[in-house]
């Protein structure tokens, strides 16, 4: 899986919908989530893979990607943007992926 280009983050960021717009999980899914899960399943990777519902908070400005960051000691998360540049010199892995839909 190949990584994407900096000015690509950006752009993906912006076409996905506002979080408070996002459509929830609803009956309508529950049909598509038994597939993935078979999928994944299937694979052995039930506890490795899941799903996350596609969204935004803010709009990401090109070049900057979005990184977790988590504090043990008070059980916390914060996810901001960061300079694309650094997932490489700071060893940063990525945990969320995207399909697209480009006929490949």
């Amino acid at each position: 899986m190949e990584n994407m280009q900096d000015e690509d983050w950006a752009e993906a960021y912006k076409n996905l919908p506002y979080i408070d717009d996002v459509k929830e999980y609803s009956k309508e899914d529950e049909a598509l989530f038994k597939e993935i899960k078979e999928v994944l399943k299937k694979y052995g990777v039930l506890d490795k893979f899941g799903i996350t519902l596609l969204h935004t908070h803010f709009p990401v400005k090109k070049g900057e990607v979005m990184v977790e960051h988590y504090n043990p000691e008070d059980k916390s998360q914060l996810t901001k943007p960061h300079p694309a540049e650094d997932i490489d010199k700071l060893g940063l892995v990525p945990i969320s992926w995207r399909f697209v839909d480009d006929e490949n």
